[in-house]
């Protein structure tokens, strides 16, 4: 474990989260200031839900982590977050009350940290590697997601096989996603290369042989062999052109991903409570999901998304429909909305039902809420570097939701001051998350770290975790001196109405 000015930097699990808060509990500053922590509830397979409170106040901000459970820097946050407090210049025990959900989702947190007990000798240098792995993986998917527009445009009926070659060398040449894999995948410059180098074809045969030779002595070529993305895409397009006509569409989710390649062997024995371990499993081979994906897994140990556990989730539908789901980006191979790595909204779509670990949460916002004490809520998610704060547009002819517009917006903009987030200015019903901001006022979701790529890959820059840690901090405690100022200013109104 290493400490840059405070922030701790480590291989975080859940046997580290347990420690921390034993150590925090004990620790005489934060007694002072009220420290307590109790078990608001258990989830499926018997882990604590739990609630970390800080002061005695009649105003009640409310922090959450871990709903995701690959998202490992958001339980990392939360809980180093507990121990800043005392340091925080307007926070004020006798004013404020926090109500503290470090790890929201505890089972998908031990699945995707147990699983990467293979890194810890080499911690950063294998979490880098995830990050330029996964970056890869988006741009690989986002150039076969724009190949496959550009050959939609093909019109069977009209094809002409050297217009056809023109527009593929000119969208080859010119695409953003593809002008990126030039730069991170050694030997596509080959590939385009030889294709702008092809003579004028008429002949549809013909052209299908030229492309697949080209293929053909990039994979042979000795210099590539190590090449694993490389060979990967290039054996992708050789069978395209081998085995569909040209205006088909290369749809190929079989393929793991480079950065989930990294844990394909990992053992599900990795996962310490044998139950979950065998469920999980179960899971994986019933849906198919890539074994490299077991450490970015986001549900819980029975494959339920809590922020994709709401009754308006359309993915619901998708199931009733027996409709085929894949996740976006660099996950784009992982089954959504079935049991697993990102999770269904909901165990029994006939019968919906909030998940335990939402349900908590749920209540605890409401009592404080109906008792006049709730402030907010920050929920903390893992990379993006963006803000979550509108309520639904379609509630804004309410006043109610306007006002809730505009105290989330000004709440945002503060946040946005002090960490360079960008602010999301659409909204939805669809989430836990959009639930939360349609019936509480001032609930913002923030994902954390500008480098992508969960459950590892922001611990990639030492940097990124000091810098991304202490910009929130700054974050919430100049909330709380915002929060101070609203109660300034709400007394001395009542006194001149007085």
């Amino acid at each position: 474990m290493e400490m840059l000015d405070g922030v701790r930097y480590e291989l975080f699990d859940y046997f580290s989260y347990r420690e921390r808060l034993k150590k925090l509990l004990c620790d005489e500053s934060l007694l002072e200031l009220g420290v307590a922590r109790q078990v608001l509830g258990k989830s499926t397979y018997g882990y604590d839900i739990d609630c970390i409170t800080i002061g005695n106040g009649n105003k009640h901000l409310f922090v959450v982590g871990g709903t995701h459970g690959c998202e490992m820097i958001s339980v990392d946050f939360v809980t180093q977050f507990i121990g800043e407090v005392k340091n925080f210049i307007h926070f004020d025990p006798n004013e404020f009350k926090l109500f503290i959900i470090p790890l929201q989702n505890p089972e998908g947190f031990v699945i995707s940290t147990d699983s990467l007990s293979v890194v810890k000798n080499d911690f950063h240098n294998q979490s880098y590697e995830y990050y330029l792995r996964y970056k890869i993986d988006n741009i690989i998917v986002r150039g076969i997601r724009d190949f496959n527009k550009f050959v939609k445009e093909i019109n069977e009926d009209s094809f002409n096989v050297s217009m056809y070659l023109d527009k593929f060398k000119k969208f080859l040449n010119t695409n953003f996603w593809w002008k990126k894999l030039k730069e991170v995948v050694p030997g596509i410059d080959q590939f385009i290369f030889k294709v702008n180098h092809l003579e004028n074809i008429d002949n549809y045969v013909y052209l299908k042989e030229f492309l697949i030779s080209i293929c053909n002595d990039i994979l042979f070529d000795v210099d590539n062999v190590n090449n694993e993305i490389l060979m990967q895409i290039m054996s992708s397009l050789r069978n395209y052109f081998a085995n569909s006509n040209l205006w088909d569409i290369i749809d190929d989710k079989s393929f793991i991903r480079f950065h989930q390649a990294m844990f394909k062997n990992v053992s599900f024995d990795n996962i310490s409570n044998q139950f979950l371990s065998t469920n999980v499993r179960n899971m994986y081979n019933t849906y198919g999901h890539p074994l490299g994906s077991q450490v970015s897994f986001d549900a819980t140990g029975i494959g339920i998304n809590l922020n994709a556990n709401h009754k308006l989730n359309p993915g619901i539908n998708a199931i009733k429909n027996g409709k085929d789901v894949f996740g976006g980006g660099a996950r784009n191979n992982i089954h959504n909305y079935v049991p697993g790595p990102l999770g269904v909204p909901c165990r029994d779509v006939y019968h919906f039902e909030y998940a335990v670990e939402n349900k908590v949460l749920y209540d605890l916002i409401k009592s404080s809420y109906d008792s006049g004490n709730y402030i907010g809520t920050l929920l903390y998610h893992g990379t993006g570097g963006i803000i979550y704060y509108k309520p639904y547009n379609d509630l804004m002819r309410d006043e109610r939701y306007r006002y809730f517009n505009t105290y989330n917006k000004n709440m945002a903009s503060i946040y946005e001051i002090n960490t360079g987030y960008s602010l999301v200015n659409n909204s939805d019903t669809t989430g836990y998350g959009d639930l939360l901001r349609r019936t509480f006022p001032g609930v913002l979701m923030i994902e954390l770290s500008k480098m992508g790529g969960n459950p590892i890959a922001p611990y990639g820059d030492k940097n990124n975790i000091y810098y991304t840690f202490k910009d929130n901090y700054s974050a919430i405690d100049s909330l709380l001196g915002y929060f101070h100022q609203l109660s300034r200013e709400d007394n001395e109104d009542r006194k001149r109405v007085k």
